[in-house]
């Protein structure tokens, strides 16, 4: 009897619990929670859940961002292009792109055609391959973006091979009074051209303008970020080749990116301490020590990606007192040696993090030859070091070894044999065979190098 009753407690038991299970409690939640939980979820996810019941067919047209961000997309149209450009099947990519851009730009009116057109964006992103012919597709969407008052706002439409790039219209510029310029706190233009005089106008009248860059702009000539009022504080211009003048004074800038350093010009910068230089130039580390003149003395973090070249060692690096962080991201050649950017490592008594990204365009083959040495300096602070793209080489080997002598304080060594991408462009010799092989390799020659009282550890 006892059995027969404990059986019952437990039918009634799973019973509450399958009711608790079917009762959609999510859906009793306040409609401001059901959009914040909603936009943490891509925007074809947010748009899926409208048919989840009456309740949830417009919550997503609430959600505070618009990001239509087709990278993957865009990923895929690139390498075809690339494997397509001189075959026969050149012409059947040229159609499937055509058919992707029809789809993409249907999505995105779709969408501003629901969203709710009176609430304010946190963020507009558009990341496609479009053109000028999209153009007036695309001014609809700035229109947009601006009329909903964005902070942040980030269009991509297009890659490195795009003919005929989306020009940024000046119009847009004059409607100040319907658009609402002011609101923006980041601004970013990819492969778009986009002249100084419009960039100018954003820096002087989008009084919350936080962060700006401009990626791949063909028709930027000179630009001037110059005055303490403006409040811009992260700086990215990146292969714009045709500029010939970029020049910063006055400023609050904290964090710099660029390519264009021959063409720089820093006056009473004393709140910047981040910068990042790059460019396929052998001259490059050269001119990055007349180019920077002006900041070794405050610099904190510091990048540089450039070819490495043996006459580098010849090149006297100013003493960098403050520098926490120094980043050397190389486009490798053969065997070339990494000895002579050990000049950087030096001449910062105070460098905690140093980061080595390897992108090997040669065929990886390793070579033995004698090993270089640098000069011996003691480098009291340098705890952690971060070797990316390694793949076993002489010249990753005697660049450790330099560092274990000289590195009294050296506590980690991390390893990653993937090739690092310089500037997006993947290295052509990077696969998964080859990153087993430099794995072999690392462990081979680091485990017995490395001494106990360093952790390493091979991604």
């Amino acid at each position: 009897m006892g059995e027969k009753l404990l059986s019952g407690f437990q039918l009634m038991k799973c019973a509450s619990k399958e009711q608790l299970l079917d009762e959609d409690r999510i859906s009793q939640l306040p409609n401001e929670i059901l959009i914040y939980i909603l936009s943490f979820l891509r925007l074809e996810d947010a748009m899926r859940t409208s048919v989840v019941s009456k309740r949830w067919i417009d919550l997503w047209t609430f959600t505070p961002s618009l990001d239509f961000d087709a990278s993957s997309d865009l990923a895929e149209i690139e390498k075809l292009d690339v494997a397509w450009r001189n075959s026969r099947e050149h012409v059947s990519f040229l159609m499937l792109r055509h058919q992707k851009r029809e789809k993409y730009v249907e999505w995105v009116n779709k969408v501003l055609l629901q969203s709710q057109k009176s609430l304010d964006l946190e963020t507009f992103r558009i990341r496609f391959d479009l053109n000028q012919s999209y153009r007036d597709d695309i001014d609809k969407w700035l229109e947009h973006a601006f009329a909903r008052k964005t902070k942040r706002l980030d269009i991509t439409v297009g890659n490195v091979s795009t003919k005929k790039p989306y020009a940024f219209p000046p119009s847009l510029l004059l409607a100040t009074s319907h658009y609402g310029f002011k609101s923006l706190k980041a601004l970013s233009f990819s492969y778009i051209r986009v002249s100084g005089r419009v960039l100018k106008f954003f820096l002087h009248n989008c009084p919350f303008l936080e962060c700006l860059a401009v990626v791949h702009s063909s028709c930027l000539k000179t630009l001037e970020v110059c005055g303490s009022s403006l409040l811009l504080k992260n700086l990215e211009i990146i292969a714009c080749r045709k500029l010939s003048s970029l020049t910063i004074s006055d400023s609050n800038l904290v964090s710099l990116k660029t390519t264009n350093g021959n063409r720089l010009r820093l006056k009473n910068v004393p709140m910047l301490v981040q910068v990042l230089v790059a460019g396929w130039s052998p001259s490059l580390v050269v001119g990055v020590i007349s180019w920077l003149s002006c900041l070794w003395s405050q610099l904190q973090v510091l990048t540089i990606r450039a070819r490495v070249s043996e006459n580098d060692s010849k090149v006297v690096v100013p003493r960098l007192p403050k520098l926490k962080q120094f980043c050397l991201s190389a486009l490798a050649y053969k065997d070339s040696s990494l000895i002579p950017f050990t000049s950087f490592i030096r001449a910062s008594p105070n460098l905690e993090k140093f980061t080595l990204e390897l992108d090997w365009m040669s065929n990886t083959v390793r070579r033995r030859r004698e090993h270089k040495r640098g000069v011996n300096f003691g480098l009291e602070q340098l705890k952690e070091v971060e070797l990316r793209g390694c793949y076993g080489r002489t010249a990753e080997v005697e660049l450790v070894e330099y560092l274990l002598e000289n590195a009294v304080a050296l506590r980690r060594i991390v390893v990653d044999p993937r090739s690092q991408p310089f500037y997006g462009v993947a290295s052509t010799y990077d696969n998964p065979e080859e990153q087993r092989n430099a794995r072999k390799f690392a462990q081979h020659q680091l485990q017995n190098l490395v001494p106990s009282h360093v952790e390493l550890v091979i991604l």
